[in-house]
């Protein structure tokens, strides 16, 4: 396998700075999963991969529930990327494995109750909060987004299955921060799919969202990060064409208008070469910046951006990484930033962590003539 993500046939009439066009980025999705599953050895096997040491989880000696949580992390992230590349084809394979069916499988394993492989439910753990409410969160985000990746394709019946382990941590308590935006998205996946859920919950986390907002698109948490445009922009816009517009119009459009607002100043975050820098919590997450620029596309008003610029940002961010070797550990991408750092990660990181960086893969369910693609 190649050691780094190349831009083969680049298109310079298209992206002159890049060559990357849609097909590029269909095929860097490709490279990253295909080093990823490296790590899995058939159909039946959870995806993981192999401990880091240091401060990430899990320690030795932790409770298997650390371990499941582990596992549903690397479904949840790789998802990130596995996910638009089914929206686009449903038979995509990486080597032998169909990716629609095996997310199929161990989506459903991973959240129905008595599975080995199952989740736990919130009150069989110590009252708290779990990493499992974070990773509900990012899978509703892209299904919200593409629901016939993986969620058309289960039987009633599995759904209701699975509708008991997801409407227990959509309702579980959250931290009044970003992670309240993971209950909205979860609790709005179920109220869409025609589940109960309690309403005045969900209205209270998005009112606790909407005064998070502190000006010029910003939304300040403990600090300004990159979180800001990640969760407080991309997730809510998501939630807006998928949900919010309908259900939420008013908050909807306190969002909208936020994220508009946004795309004044979003470009001065990266260099000419579309370059991001490092950046307090959200260092290993790196491109999941990048991920406004699709999302601009999806706003209600599409000509704040120029489009080809954008492309020509998001796609040198990438870059940025992709292309390096250094950037790879274990056939995946480093806990860091171009290498593995320990002093950058937290000790809420796995190895699979930083696949919420492909965040801008959501720019494959933008149609092929949209003006960020033409």
């Amino acid at each position: 396998m190649k050691r780094i993500f190349e831009v083969e046939n680049p298109d310079f009439a298209r992206s002159p700075f890049t060559g990357m066009t849609k097909e590029h980025y269909i095929g860097c999705a490709r490279y990253i999963l295909e080093r990823a599953f490296s790590h899995v050895r058939s159909m039946e096997e959870p995806i993981t991969f192999p401990p880091v040491p240091g401060k990430t989880y899990p320690q030795p000696g932790a409770p298997a529930w650390r371990y499941r949580s582990l596992e549903f992390e690397a479904l949840e992230r790789t998802f990130t990327l596995a996910g638009p590349l089914i929206h686009l084809d449903p038979e995509t394979m990486i080597g032998n494995i169909k990716l629609r069916d095996y997310y199929h499988l161990h989506l459903y394993n991973a959240l129905t109750p008595g599975h080995p492989n199952s989740i736990p439910l919130p009150e069989e753990l110590p009252d708290s909060t779990y990493q499992f409410t974070c990773e509900f969160g990012g899978l509703f985000k892209t299904l919200l987004l593409m629901p016939e990746t993986l969620w058309d394709t289960y039987s009633e019946n599995e759904k209701n299955e699975m509708a008991v382990t997801i409407s227990k941590w959509g309702h579980h308590r959250t931290t009044q921060n970003n992670w309240r935006i993971f209950n909205i998205i979860t609790l709005s996946f179920l109220k869409k799919y025609g589940y109960d859920i309690d309403d005045e919950l969900l209205k209270s986390h998005l009112l606790w969202v909407a005064s998070y907002h502190s000006g010029n698109g910003w939304y300040l948490e403990q600090t300004y990060n990159y979180y800001s445009i990640s969760l407080f922009i991309v997730y809510t816009t998501i939630w807006n064409r998928a949900f919010g517009d309908e259900f939420y119009p008013e908050i909807a459009g306190i969002i909208e208008r936020s994220a508009q607002k946004l795309m004044e100043s979003i470009t001065g975050f990266f260099g000419r070469d579309g370059y991001i820098n490092m950046w307090s919590r959200s260092i290993c997450y790196r491109t999941w910046v990048s991920g406004a620029f699709p999302v601009a596309f999806m706003l209600k008003d599409t000509n704040l951006l120029d489009p080809g610029f954008a492309r020509r940002l998001c796609s040198g961010s990438l870059l940025q990484f992709v292309t390096r070797e250094e950037f790879y550990y274990n056939e995946i991408p480093s806990l860091g930033f171009y290498g593995h750092k320990e002093y950058m990660i937290q000790n809420n990181s796995c190895p699979a962590s930083p696949f919420l960086m492909f965040l801008p893969f959501i720019c494959l369910a933008l149609p092929d003539d949209s003006p960020f693609w033409t």
